[in-house]
């Protein structure tokens, strides 16, 4: 390779990092002029909502057992991410355990006979804001492993 092709080589490539770098601020600026709120090709969020001082949030566990001690399921051993199973999850007690059911038959069948899920619960806790106050909120729901029966 002689002098001249090798620098030849060279300058392409640090045109083409200039040009990436050059595509990547252009689009920052672009996210932040037009207030995206999620990434335009995933339509991932890209920041949490904000949450008002007078609303207090709850947080929600699925803790499960296969016949031994329970244990916390968390968003990766269903495949989902954690803000995705933070919105399939509501904190209403009554509609909950029909949820957090067809979570629960979701994971056992995707995993063969030790490893499926014979018990599982879900608890609802109110988080307490600073300066907000609210009234401590702590229950447990089961949820039906087994599909709901239709009446015929």
């Amino acid at each position: 390779m002689t002098l001249a092709a090798y620098l030849a080589d060279v300058t392409s490539r640090q045109w083409m990092l200039s040009a990436l770098f050059a595509a990547f601020i252009v689009l920052k600026v672009a996210e932040a002029a037009l207030r995206l709120e999620s990434w335009p090709l995933t339509d991932v969020r890209m920041f949490s909502a904000r949450v008002p001082p007078r609303i207090t949030p709850y947080d929600v566990t699925l803790h499960a057992t296969r016949g031994g001690p329970w244990f916390e399921l968390t968003a990766f051993d269903f495949g989902i991410g954690p803000e995705e199973l933070r919105r399939r999850l509501p904190a209403d007690i009554a509609v909950l355990p029909g949820v957090c059911g067809d979570l629960g038959r979701l994971y056992n069948a995707g995993h063969p006979g030790a490893e499926r899920l014979t018990g599982l619960r879900a608890r609802v806790t109110r988080l307490q804001r600073p300066g907000v106050p609210s009234e401590p909120f702590d229950e447990t729901v089961e949820c039906p492993l087994t599909p709901p029966r239709t009446a015929r």
